[in-house]
């Protein structure tokens, strides 16, 4: 393999299928990859937010309920959200 591509293109090069071949390699504008920057670190945050929320929730409940009786409703409604939400994207 060519030594002077970059990591990106490389992959890009070794997967044939375009989509994913196309969102392998850099934005030609910068303003895009800004853009990209600043989405990756509002869904960061916004991943931190939600695990905090999830926490003090398991934590508030359990002194409520018993511990595996939480853990188990809080496993099977991310199992219902994950396949309501990826089901579509993938279409089944």
């Amino acid at each position: 393999m060519d030594a002077q591509l970059q990591p990106a293109q490389a992959l890009a090069k070794i997967h044939h299928d375009g989509e994913f071949a196309e969102s392998l390699t850099r934005p030609a504008d910068p303003a895009s990859a800004v853009s990209q920057s600043f989405r990756g670190a509002l869904l960061l945050v916004s991943a931190l937010f939600l695990f905090a929320c999830m926490d003090t929730a398991t934590k508030y409940l359990s002194t409520q309920y018993n511990v595996p009786f939480v853990v188990a409703i809080r496993y099977v409604v991310h199992c219902l959200l994950m396949t309501v939400i990826l089901a579509p994207i993938q279409g089944k």
